[in-house]
């Protein structure tokens, strides 16, 4: 179990940069500078970006067993709920994610994403319209974003 240190080192001859990592054990998460609250939703974050959903899962789950009341963590266990193909368990992350922070606009716009993916057309376009877009700090970026091409209809 790896996470980043925050220092990279360019790649010669690209645009790339190596990203240095250390491991996970031993770490005082006290001091980390992300918040407590969000360690094991980040480190969730980054297992599902790079593919090893299990122990994305597995992250999650320990986020949400310190911190119930997460929306952040809720929103990003739908998200690796829905890239295992667990549609109704993402929706129902989604909600209690919306329901923890109604202000938050992005668990519903996540579980508009999954109801399109699954030709539930009519509930999306119901929720849709529930969703208070005025709050989006960018709305162009937002619907230009994977997932989220529906929002360009």
């Amino acid at each position: 179990n790896l996470i980043p240190t925050g220092q990279t080192t360019p790649t010669e001859g690209t645009n790339l940069d190596f990203r240095t990592f250390r491991p996970l054990e031993g770490i005082d998460i006290d001091n980390v500078f992300w918040g407590r609250d969000k360690v094991f939703s980040l480190l969730a974050q980054t297992s599902r970006l790079v593919g090893r959903r299990t122990k994305a899962l597995a992250f999650i789950k320990k986020e949400l067993s310190l911190y119930p009341k997460s929306a952040f963590a809720r929103n990003e266990c739908g998200n690796i709920y829905a890239d295992l193909g667990r549609t109704e368990d993402a929706i129902a992350s989604y909600q209690k994610a919306f329901v923890l922070s109604p202000e938050q606009i992005i668990p519903s716009l996540n579980r508009c994403a999954v109801l399109v993916s699954t030709d539930r057309l009519d509930e999306a376009l119901k929720l849709l319209g529930k969703i208070d877009l005025s709050q989006a700090i960018d709305f162009e970026k937002i619907k230009n974003t994977q997932g989220f091409e529906f929002l360009n209809i």
